[in-house]
């Protein structure tokens, strides 16, 4: 943030302050450093907000990022927008009237999710405007604990935009799954902006197991949609396609993370080497 940006923030701070305001500001390009260096305390529990700043900055219209601030400018709480997906993180203390009022100026349908702690605490404000509550385990893969069960005897392939539609229909007739209405726009999207990735296993031509990242950034990435056709169960194909795919982004220093709330899903992922470190809420 330069000088002249950072005084006229705390000026308008002190103006507010004097009112008896909060200090919530819209970030721009220019806040970057600051803001990263603030999330990056928690890269893993942060990495949505870190891989859409980093793969879109603040230029886009469907992205908005405010900050609560302190009096000397510091970050007390940032609040992510991305189209109607809405992000809140903080270390402790921060205005969560404030950011619950920007969020109550967007038109529904909306979604909102952050780690449980935080999430919690924004309940009584705009629980009202949030549909279902999903609580889920969070973890995470490391080069320490990952283990290995791709023994190539099975083909993994990685999906390009001629394919993704294939995995589309396959995502599509998993009973578990309840798809965004543009999940086809969507997986798409993630190929061609190289924020995600999708591996598969086929069978005659046609995908029966598939995952795929998304939120890639430098520091990590989101495991998702981590699926296999009814017919194709039991054959361990999940574990082979998601331990090649935690491999792969460890190799390029990323650490692969990922969200389960079954128990036998949980089962096998710690086989593979993830490790809970938090518990995440959604709200869609």
């Amino acid at each position: 943030m330069n000088n002249f940006l950072l005084l006229d923030l705390l000026s308008m701070y002190n103006s507010k302050k004097a009112r008896g305001e909060k200090m919530i500001v819209k970030l721009q390009e220019d806040s970057m450093e600051k803001v990263m260096k603030y999330v990056k305390k928690q890269p893993a529990l942060n990495l949505f907000i870190i891989g859409d700043l980093e793969n879109f900055g603040f230029t886009h219209d469907f992205q908005e990022l405010w900050g609560d601030l302190d009096e000397e400018g510091n970050l007390q709480g940032v609040l992510l927008r991305y189209r109607n997906s809405f992000i809140p993180y903080s270390e402790g203390e921060h205005d969560i009237a404030g950011f619950a009022k920007i969020i109550e100026t967007f038109d529904g349908p909306l979604a909102f999710s952050g780690c449980e702690e935080v999430i919690e605490r924004y309940e009584p404000f705009i629980g009202h405007l949030m549909g279902r509550k999903t609580r889920t385990y969070f973890c995470q893969c490391t080069k320490d604990s990952f283990v290995p069960c791709h023994d190539g005897k099975v083909e993994i392939q990685r999906a390009d935009l001629g394919m993704i539609d294939d995995v589309t229909d396959l995502l599509e007739t998993i009973e578990e799954f309840s798809l965004r209405p543009d999940i086809r726009e969507s997986n798409r999207h993630r190929i061609e902006s190289g924020t995600g990735r999708t591996y598969f296993i086929a069978e005659n031509g046609k995908p029966i197991s598939s995952a795929s990242t998304t939120a890639e950034n430098t520091n990590s990435a989101m495991v998702m949609a981590v699926c296999t056709a009814n017919e194709a169960r039991g054959k361990g194909y999940a574990s082979r396609i998601v331990s090649k795919l935690a491999s792969d982004l460890l190799k390029e220093g990323r650490v692969p993370c990922l969200f389960y709330d079954n128990p036998v899903a949980g089962k096998i992922y710690k086989a593979i080497g993830f490790r809970d470190i938090g518990k995440w809420t959604m709200y869609r």
